[in-house]
């Protein structure tokens, strides 16, 4: 009966490891799981906050032509080639201001306007995601006020705004 009982509470001991050991590589799957699933939704998030911002600031653009058009004014639009979308907007959340690209290298997921280069730009936390999802291999993304030109010959009249992408590697 001695015996019995203590292989019993052997087997009981065992099966007690075993089911432990069971837990535990089920709990660790999981976690792993869910954090894979947590770093792709972070990068989700950031990609949609930065189309939102940049939906933002092509409104703003089309808001500054709006105005011109408005005001009879649409020959200056050519003086507002390379300005700071950012100075129409009235919330401006993940902006850094006005500094070089060089000075905020480090201040991922802002955007910042380089006035020497005369650019509004965005650098992703995760720069592989955005070598895959937005096709760049630059450090910044970079978009630029232009003025659009008339294409007839000899007139240099400006007809309109547009926020367009810069292709740079910086």
């Amino acid at each position: 009966m001695k015996n019995t009982e203590q292989s019993f509470y052997a087997n009981n001991q065992m099966h007690r490891h075993f089911v432990i050991a069971i837990t535990t590589l089920i709990i660790a799957l999981l976690m792993y799981v869910l954090s894979s699933r947590i770093d792709r939704e972070a990068l989700n998030l950031e990609l949609a906050q930065f189309e939102f911002r940049l939906a933002e600031i092509r409104a703003a653009v089309v808001l500054k032509e709006a105005a011109l058009v408005a005001k009879n004014q649409m020959a200056l639009a050519g003086e507002y080639e390379g300005t700071n979308p950012m100075d129409w907007m009235k919330e401006s959340s993940h902006y850094l201001g006005e500094m070089s690209l060089e000075a905020a290298a480090g201040q991922t997921g802002k955007w910042v306007y380089d006035p020497s280069r005369q650019v509004i730009a965005y650098q992703f936390i995760n720069k592989e995601f955005m070598q895959e999802k937005i096709k760049s291999d630059s450090n910044w993304l970079q978009f630029k006020v232009f003025a659009l030109w008339s294409k007839e010959k000899n007139i240099k009249e400006a007809k309109g705004l547009v926020l367009r992408k810069i292709d740079e590697k910086k």
